[in-house]
């Protein structure tokens, strides 16, 4: 019972840390927002921090049950997504701001904190917590403190692309040890463990509480029984995408199993609140930008000749034509250089075929190079959002040239404008193949929602402070 035992501590010590975490936010919130608050005139005092104690203490009772911290605190399965987790931490943030104000007028000391500090805190939350939460699933993954070990039913492209994920994964906190299958024996130094009838009996050997099922559905069938009851925690992957997964919800028709499907891209109030959030979003950024755009478009100029800016002709919601205004990182004679290189280096010309881009271009100038390893050359993208030409959030935007790749699903993607930044910019970048890319757009579009826009947000800003992805 060794491995059982060190499964559900993994699992405490995950839920603990995260709780941990939560309060260390929530406590940054406070004293900043008193700082904040102070700082536009109003009074700060240790008394007045210690006031926000049931704003703390409602937080983290609201988030236990609503599940922030797994089912419970020994719960080694999967719960909710990222994007599900940002709406519960929000959702909860407003739901203490509530208990703590209504706390205060039931001990008449409204007065004690100003309606102005207990804003800027609440705000605050809505960052904090996700991004100390964010900290510490670094930190587990790095150290292997709270990470739960599972095991894979099936290594086939399902399977593999599943183990793929979970290596690299922090936010769910598995690790898998192992693999069955009944044909592919080696893959990327991942333990094989057996056949898929192995399952059951050597899961018992090693104690393993969690299974991930990637096999096809009439396998399943054949063991969906025997492998309920065996295992504490069953993860069924489907065999395809064909339906969104954060757009479906239980239904119980008197008995019958079944679930519901909610388009969130139908809503009319959404995508009218998304257009308009951005648009003010966008021409808040672009006035906040003036003087460091001014001095990149000076050393562009002193740095190579050529326009300050790149207009990138990409295909539009609907398929239009538009122009995506950047800051120009390639000399002036890029084209001509690029075709030179793929008709004198045939690997370079597949390379370009495969991916619309190079990885050592030497094309790019050195600001250039720069520039894009910072995203500052993205910047002028701005414009094209408050135009109506691009999102903030959205699908990356494409030449006509990769159409093909996306095949039929194009239709479905030209549906909406493409973003400035999007799942697929802060899931690798460029680090990541065309394969995936289509994966992940097609993932955006059929899971939308503005909780989704919010988790790629805030990822958005972690990936662009530390250059990850960027070339």
């Amino acid at each position: 019972m060794k491995n059982v035992f060190l499964n559900k501590r993994s699992a405490f010590i995950r839920n603990v840390l995260l709780l941990l975490a939560d309060v260390s936010a929530l406590t940054a919130s406070v004293f900043a927002s008193l700082i904040i608050y102070r700082f536009f005139g109003g009074r700060y005092s240790m008394q007045m921090a210690l006031q926000f104690w049931p704003f703390v203490v409602s937080f983290v009772l609201v988030a236990f049950f609503g599940k922030l911290y797994g089912m419970n605190f020994f719960y080694g399965g999967a719960c909710i997504n990222p994007a599900e987790e940002l709406r519960r931490i929000t959702l909860t943030s407003v739901a203490g701001a509530l208990v703590l104000f209504t706390t205060l007028a039931l001990e008449h000391n409204v007065k004690v904190i100003s309606r102005g500090a207990m804003i800027i805190c609440t705000g605050l939350t809505f960052f904090a917590v996700p991004l100390f939460r964010y900290a510490i699933r670094v930190f587990m993954k790095k150290s292997g403190i709270g990470i739960i070990p599972v095991v894979i039913a099936g290594c086939g492209k399902i399977g593999q692309a599943v183990i793929t994920e979970l290596r690299r994964d922090k936010f769910y906190g598995f690790k898998p040890v192992g693999y069955f299958d009944d044909t592919v024996t080696e893959y990327r130094r991942i333990p094989y463990l057996g056949r898929i009838s192995d399952v059951v009996r050597v899961s018992r050997e090693m104690e393993i509480s969690t299974l991930v099922s990637c096999v096809p559905i009439y396998t399943l069938q054949r063991h969906r029984i025997r492998w309920k009851w065996s295992f504490e925690h069953l993860i069924i992957i489907a065999a395809n995408s064909s339906f969104s997964i954060s757009w479906t919800y239980p239904v119980d028709l008197n008995g019958l199993p079944a679930f519901g499907i909610h388009n969130k891209l139908r809503y009319k109030a959404l995508q009218i609140w998304k257009s308009s959030v951005e648009i003010v979003l966008s021409a808040v950024a672009l006035s906040l930008l003036v003087i460091p755009g001014i001095i990149i478009a000076l050393l562009i100029k002193l740095t190579s000749s050529g326009p300050v800016f790149y207009m990138a002709k990409r295909l539009g919601r609907n398929g239009k034509p538009f122009y995506c205004i950047k800051f120009r990182t390639m000399y002036k004679d890029a084209h001509a250089r690029l075709k030179e290189l793929l008709d004198s280096d045939p690997l370079l010309a597949l390379e370009w075929e495969r991916n619309f881009k190079l990885d050592k271009d030497p094309r790019i100038t050195p600001l250039g190079k720069f520039l894009r390893k910072t995203s500052l050359d993205e910047l002028p993208q701005f414009i094209n959002v408050v135009k109506g030409d691009m999102a903030l959030i959205g699908p990356r935007p494409i030449v006509a040239e990769e159409k093909k790749y996306f095949g039929k699903n194009y239709r479905l993607i030209s549906r909406i404008k493409p973003g400035v930044t999007g799942l697929w910019q802060v899931s690798g970048r460029s680090d990541t193949n065309y394969e995936r890319r289509v994966f992940l757009n097609m993932y955006y579009l059929k899971n939308w929602s503005v909780w989704l826009d919010y988790y790629i947000f805030l990822k958005t800003i972690i990936e662009v402070a530390f250059c990850r992805g960027a070339k």
